[in-house]
């Protein structure tokens, strides 16, 4: 029979309880499903997760409820990762849609550089179930930030964060197909062009028939003045 150590169950107890320990133990789980993910799904079991992070998978199940949460916090990792070097890359290019072309590239090279972890981590995204929907929620706005930063151009936040919605969508759909050479990155790029221009279209017909009455306003408030 195998000999349980007190000191075991105690310290285990300790990084459930402990916020510092709890969080070196997340990160440590979620560093090793990454890593296995990239392997492929074989590779990348509870058990096998568990063993990498030097847990025990009964304790693994206390962070995660089942392998597609595990696979959604390595995404949700990843694209804070991403997020935070993109945060550093130049911005200095003026027009919106080259920003989002830009950051699509760079996103989607970045992601498909491992075609396994990319099948890892999107499917379960694709086809969240109830457990892990909260997280499918955070990675989708997290998806949708980094189109929104792209966007930015100092105009109303609303119109923004609605063509950034829709530009992560045709994104997400598309990237498993891309890592596995299905579909082409100029296919994607075109798309999201397209959505882009128009909604750019759009926007500057509507600046243009606003302009007229602002100017009428503007010679109004003179001739009081």
């Amino acid at each position: 029979m195998p000999n349980h150590d007190p000191g075991d169950a105690a310290s285990a107890k300790l990084v459930l309880t402990d916020p510092r320990r709890r969080l070196e133990s997340y990160e440590r789980i979620v560093a090793a499903a990454t890593t296995l993910a990239a392997l492929g799904t074989v590779d990348c079991q509870i058990r096998s997760v568990a063993a990498t992070a030097g847990i025990a998978p009964s304790t693994l199940y206390r962070y995660f409820t089942s392998k597609d949460d595990l696979m959604l916090a390595c995404l949700h990792r990843w694209l804070r990762d991403f997020s935070a070097i993109s945060a550093e890359l130049d911005s200095s290019e003026s027009d919106c849609c080259q920003r989002v072309l830009e950051t699509t590239r760079t996103l989607t090279a970045s992601l498909c550089s491992s075609p396994r972890f990319t099948d890892a981590v999107i499917r379960p995204y694709l086809y969240a179930r109830a457990e892990a929907s909260a997280l499918a929620d955070t990675v989708h706005q997290q998806l949708i930030q980094i189109f929104y930063t792209a966007l930015d151009d100092g105009h109303a936040a609303y119109l923004h964060r609605d063509v950034a919605e829709i530009l992560a969508d045709i994104w997400v759909t598309n990237v498993v197909a891309i890592s596995q050479q299905r579909s082409g990155l100029d296919d994607l790029l075109q798309r999201l062009s397209l959505v882009v221009s128009s909604w750019q279209r759009k926007h500057s017909s509507a600046e243009a028939t606003a302009s007229p009455q602002k100017a009428i306003g503007g010679h109004d408030e003179e001739n009081v003045a």
